[in-house]
């Protein structure tokens, strides 16, 4: 506290970096280059393209009378177009030379608090107009957001811990009825003013450019780092080699899905939660599947020396061993999931036979989908399309769950399951021939 006292001082001094000004935010200048710097920047459109889909999607729940999704969508936007930001601040201080540009650092920071503001103002709107009761929750949503900046600017490592606001927006909801509406809006512009102080304290930083760079490379993800087990070794051996590029992170993915949905079990029960765990499991395995072709394409010149390894047959052998491991990783998925379902049940759930049946098979092409469409990918920009799928497939678990509500007929589902598994086996086959096609230094 103290320290953030003396800040807000030193900050009292100046303004934001380079002498931002009100006048800055309508000045056409200030916006020049904006599109080339948020748009191309695979990390910050990633974000901002996760918002866009956020609000449609809320727009869509509104339009078929689902007002309860409404204010969750919206949070989810407000999320991502921080996260969006703050991937855009790191980038501002890993860059030595922004001071030596003219009104470099002025745009980034004018650009910045334009996007936040026209997020925070179009979700409020959408909140009043679609559905009021939710406005609680956009407005702690916010406020958590902008917590999570500050703590981003103040420390740079903060940011690896995205993960975790996107999975604390889901609780969100339950917990913003507790407070009032006034109280929200004072704490907003608490938590504005604290954003403030750190957008005037911007400065170079050492580790920002380390961040920058092991953020596109791990696609954002990152989890705590366990001592090798018998269990860690095993998985990494089942799923090598397309672990080779993303590490024994992805075997970690998987342990902490079920240690992560076993805690949010244990929360839903002493609280009375009705949380949707498998709906969350479900996402997390196909933001694994992606990471895996994510970390292929980014760190494409490593492919030479998994190709080296006394392990492959020429490139057909590695074609065959990526295509094999690609399936052990679809039938771990199917584990994790069941374990995740099983302790669902321990706990009270009540998921029925058939519905986890529909699960574990929805998990089943939807990873197969997400490994197929990556292993098709040539580029990173054509592998960010695969949001696409993990949307429809957050759609149709949601569509899914309300049936299991009603006591709807499961058969329909896993008709649908059935058709949709049959589709990602085949495009996962059509991956392995597509894969490394015209040779390993072709991305």
């Amino acid at each position: 506290m103290k320290a953030l006292f003396s800040d807000f001082l030193h900050a009292s001094k100046r303004l934001t970096p380079g002498s931002v000004k009100l006048a800055d935010f309508i000045n056409p200048q200030c916006y020049r280059g904006m599109w080339r710097l948020w748009a191309y920047d695979i990390g910050s459109i990633s974000f901002l393209l996760t918002a866009l889909v956020g609000i449609a999607i809320a727009l869509l729940s509104a339009y078929v009378g689902k007002t309860s999704a409404v204010s969750m969508m919206l949070s989810m936007s407000i999320a991502s177009t921080v996260l969006a930001v703050a991937w855009q601040i790191n980038r501002l201080v890993a860059t030595e030379t922004s001071r030596l540009i003219p009104g470099y650092q002025r745009n980034v920071v004018v650009q910045a608090c334009a996007i936040l503001f026209g997020c925070f103002i179009l979700t409020m709107l959408l909140a009043l107009g679609l559905a009021p009761q939710g406005i609680n929750t956009v407005l702690l949503s916010s406020i958590v957001a902008l917590a999570f900046l500050v703590l981003s600017l103040r420390w740079q490592h903060g940011f690896q811990f995205s993960m975790l606001l996107f999975i604390g927006i889901v609780f969100i909801d339950s917990v913003a009825a507790q407070f009032s509406p006034v109280l929200l809006i004072v704490l907003m512009a608490v938590m504005i003013a604290a954003v403030r102080i750190q957008f005037s304290l911007l400065s170079w930083h050492a580790n920002a450019r380390q961040l920058y760079l092991n953020g596109m490379e791990m696609g954002w993800v990152w989890v705590p780092n366990l001592k090798q087990s018998i269990l860690l070794h095993w998985l990494n051996r089942q799923l090598h080699p397309i672990n080779f590029f993303v590490g024994p992170l992805l075997a970690l993915l998987l342990i902490f899905i079920v240690l992560i949905g076993s805690l949010l079990f244990v929360l839903s029960n002493l609280f009375g939660w009705d949380f949707p765990v498998p709906f969350l499991a479900g996402q997390l395995l196909l933001m694994a599947a992606s990471l895996v072709h994510w970390t292929r394409l980014q760190r494409w010149r490593s492919s030479e020396t998994l190709f080296l390894l006394p392990c492959f047959s020429g490139l057909v052998g590695l074609q065959k061993a990526f295509h094999d491991a690609s399936y052990r990783f679809v039938g771990l998925s199917l584990i994790v999931m069941l374990l995740v379902c099983l302790v669902g049940n321990l706990f009270g759930q009540g998921l029925s036979f058939l519905f986890i049946i529909h699960l574990l098979l929805a998990t089943g092409w939807g990873v197969a989908m997400a490994l197929g469409f990556g292993a098709i990918s040539r580029s990173v920009s054509q592998l960010s399309v695969s949001m696409v799928l993990m949307i429809a497939h957050s759609v149709f678990i949601s569509l899914s769950f309300d049936s299991f509500e009603v006591q709807a007929n499961m058969v329909y589902w896993l008709v649908a399951d059935g058709t949709l598994l049959l589709l990602a086996i085949i495009l996962l086959t059509l991956g392995r021939k597509q894969l490394w096609k015209n040779g390993l230094m072709d991305q």
